[in-house]
Formats: C-alpha cells, structure tokens, sequence
C-alpha cells in the first residue's frame, strides 16, 4: 500500500543491484577516475589537466605548478554562469620526487601550505564569487 509520500520503495534482491538510500552501506563509494595527468616539469596547468582530479608531478624537484586561470577553468566546467558560488571540486598531486610548489593563476587564492616535498596533495577547489575560486590544502 503507498503511503503518503508515494510508493513503497521494493529492495533488489540480495547481489542484484544498489539503490540509492537504501544500499549496503559497508559497501565502498565506487567514483569514475580517468588516466591521471602525469607533468614532467614546471608548468601551467591546463583547465584540462586539473579536471582530470589526479596529477602526478614525475620532476626531480624544485618545480612549481601554476593552476590554470580561473576564467579558463571556468570555460573547462561549462561557463560561469552555470558554477554556483560554493560549489566545489576535489583534485588530488602526487609529488614522486623532490619538492613541488603550487602556485596560483589569475582569480585564484591558495589556503594551506603549497609545498609539497615527495608526498601527496588533497586538495579542494570552491567558487567564493564571480570570478574567484579558493583552492584549500585538505590534507
């Protein structure tokens, strides 16, 4: 019998499928997580580059990496006008050897500390206003 908000959601049966809200939740969180970007040297990243989430700086060291413009990264996700403020986007560097710096490109402000000496970047990437993004070092 529906009640008042509709039907009764019916369960898959057992190793059949996963329902929103309604899952196993032991299970894992599967994303989709393309080739990561691997950067040789000091460079500029492209919008493209940083939408990939996962980049993997294979230098000896002492390279810094510049996020794209905000204005390109911008045009990267649809255009401005479909970014709401607060939203976000999580991207992920891995430094294989040396010391690696992120720095900024127009319309960017880092939080944390950028330098990143042979170990691995969590980072996430929020719009604060109309042509402004915060991109804060998580971990």
């Amino acid at each position: 019998m529906p009640d008042v908000n509709g039907p009764t959601p019916t369960l898959p049966a057992a190793g059949k499928g996963y329902q929103i809200g309604y899952g196993d939740v032991t299970e894992p969180i599967l994303r989709v997580q393309g080739a990561p970007t691997e950067i040789t040297d000091a460079a500029t990243l492209t919008a493209a580059q940083l939408a990939t989430g996962l980049l993997v700086l294979t230098s000896a060291g002492g390279d810094s990496y510049a996020l794209p413009t905000v204005a390109l990264w911008e045009v990267q996700l649809g255009g401005a006008e479909n970014i709401k403020i607060n939203q976000s986007f999580d991207f992920a560097i891995v430094s294989l050897s040396g010391t690696s710096t992120l720095t900024v490109g127009t319309g960017w402000t880092l939080v944390g500390h950028a330098t990143m000496a042979t170990v691995s970047g969590m980072w996430r990437a929020r719009k604060t206003a109309a042509g402004a993004w915060t991109a804060y070092r998580l971990a």
